[in-house]
């Protein structure tokens, strides 16, 4: 990512110091639970993939009270279906490969405009390495993939823990490592991969409109480095489904 500083005052609610922007490219994997059957499982989730690239710009400052702030705007754009080269990824990693493939949802452009603003509330002693921090956030997404309204709120701690919401300039610690746990509560209107293709004949299930998930994991910082991996458990998603969901994650930033 790159930075550009500035003073402004054009936030609202809160004076604008820096401005940084990314880019980044995903792909996602849907499936239902039982892989080793190539019939439809019409009780169960479809089978979907989502390939896409996201613009990102973040602005980070503080309000008239200090306490600091950071949002994000995202572009994220891409397709849904066989291009999303879901199956080949998913099947290059299985022994036994899934067999349900063929009743994946069927090509569709994918595109989603998202909005976060998030708040710091540290502790930390600045003589020690050690401290911890909790990040409440609001989150919203528009568009044909994911539209949903969501609040939730983010506890790490560790040593040394960095500071993304600074608005100076600073290298980055030689090391670092953090334990994290995210809770998040959303009301979801509109899921591509329960609700199935916008304007074509998919499998679909019937949707939970109110669900929430908790994130815990860790991160180890190497300066500009980030390498962070985490487990996600969900509520149920969509109505039939025989209780929790859990997945994992890995990811890697470079910050630049």
């Amino acid at each position: 990512m790159a930075d550009a500083f500035l003073r402004s005052d054009s936030g609202i609610f809160y004076k604008v110091g820096a401005l940084k922007y990314g880019v980044g490219i995903h792909q996602e994997i849907y499936t239902p639970e039982d892989l080793q059957t190539p019939d439809l499982v019409p009780s169960d989730r479809p089978y979907a993939g989502w390939l896409y690239g996201t613009l990102t710009l973040q602005r980070r400052g503080e309000t008239q009270g200090g306490l600091p702030v950071m949002e994000h705007l995202r572009l994220d754009l891409g397709v849904i279906g066989p291009e999303s080269l879901a199956e080949d990824a998913q099947k290059s990693l299985h022994t036994n490969p899934p067999l349900g493939w063929s009743h994946q949802l069927q090509t569709e452009p994918g595109l989603n405009v998202r909005y976060d603003r998030s708040y710091l509330f540290a502790a930390r002693n600045e003589n020690s390495p050690w401290g911890g921090d909790m990040i409440p956030m609001f989150d919203m997404s528009l568009g044909n993939v994911l539209t949903y309204f969501q609040l939730g709120s983010n506890f790490r701690f560790g040593y040394n823990v960095p500071n993304e919401f600074s608005v100076t300039r600073r290298e980055g610690k030689a090391f670092g490592a953090y334990f994290f746990t995210r809770v998040q509560g959303r009301l979801v209107l509109r899921n591509i991969f329960l609700d199935g293709n916008s304007f074509r004949e998919s499998h679909s299930v019937e949707k939970q409109y109110l669900v929430g998930d908790v994130r815990f994991g860790m991160t180890l910082v190497f300066k500009r480095l980030e390498i962070s991996a985490g487990q996600t458990v969900l509520s149920e998603e969509f109505k039939g489904q025989h209780g929790l969901d859990s997945y994992g994650t890995a990811t890697m930033t470079l910050k630049f």
